[in-house]
């Protein structure tokens, strides 16, 4: 017998072995780095190898690691650039094993353009604008699977909105009035509405009803109800970036 190799791409060869017998190989050493696989060992006699075994040798890797960001924080108005800290970014071999970089946000948005450095250390990954503000895991894809959760999380920061007019900024409380309100935060960074209440600032907190955001600056028909308290009151529009304390118009009720 002139040898023993696993069949993976780089034909790796298996040492320390002893031939006990004709039907025996003991103490077959499968080295360390090999690419995540399953793969035929392969015995040599002469000039001939079996091609196929009929168990394969599977090999593994733990899962990578995520400890440390930088930063750790960015607005979805624009990209932030990061810096991931970790291990197993190379999978158990001496390159890199990643396929893939996401956050746990509800698009799974994919983090891109990064260089894996060493098996600790992903540079210059890029979070794009538009992911919905919240905190999120990040998410890193090798041989050895997916890691669930980072040590540090990435939180997606996104302004307030703003009210800056009101039409009509006048009702009375007899009756509904429906109003057109514009300002800019609606989307909340988002390519998609992201208001979630609109109140106004009176003793009761009254909510508006039956309101559309047509744009992340304008939002049409909402309607405040009969029966609030005569007064002038601020508009609220509260979405994942906060609300906004004053606007820039009263709506004032008689």
């Amino acid at each position: 017998m002139s040898g023993i190799k696993l069949d993976d791409g780089g034909t790796t060869a298996l040492t320390g072995f002893t031939v006990e017998s004709d039907i025996l190989i003991t103490g077959a050493v499968v080295p360390a780095g090999i690419v995540v696989g399953s793969y035929n060992v392969q015995v040599t006699t002469g000039a001939d190898a079996n091609a196929t075994s009929a168990v394969l040798f599977d090999v593994t890797t733990p899962a990578p690691t995520v400890t440390n960001l930088d930063p750790n924080t960015g607005s979805n108005l624009g990209t932030t650039t990061i810096d991931i800290t970790g291990m197993g970014f190379f999978g158990g071999t001496t390159s890199s094993s990643v396929t893939a970089v996401n956050l746990d946000d509800p698009a799974s948005t994919e983090i891109t353009v990064y260089t894996v450095s060493s098996n600790t250390l992903i540079t210059g990954a890029i979070v794009p604008a538009g992911v919905e503000a919240g905190v999120y895991n990040v998410c890193v894809t090798t041989a050895g699977g997916t890691n669930t959760t980072s040590v540090v999380q990435f939180t997606v920061t996104t302004p307030g909105p703003t009210v800056t007019s009101i039409g009509p900024s006048t009702g009375s409380n007899i009756g509904t009035t429906s109003i057109d309100i514009t300002g800019t935060g609606f989307f909340g960074g988002t390519a998609s509405p992201n208001v979630s209440a609109i109140e106004l600032d009176d003793p009761s907190t009254t909510s508006l009803t039956g309101w559309t955001v047509t744009t992340g600056t304008t939002i049409i028909g909402a309607v405040v109800p009969a029966g609030v308290i005569v007064g002038s009151y601020n508009v609220k529009v509260t979405t994942n970036g906060g609300t906004n304390l004053t606007s820039g118009c009263d709506n004032k009720l008689y």
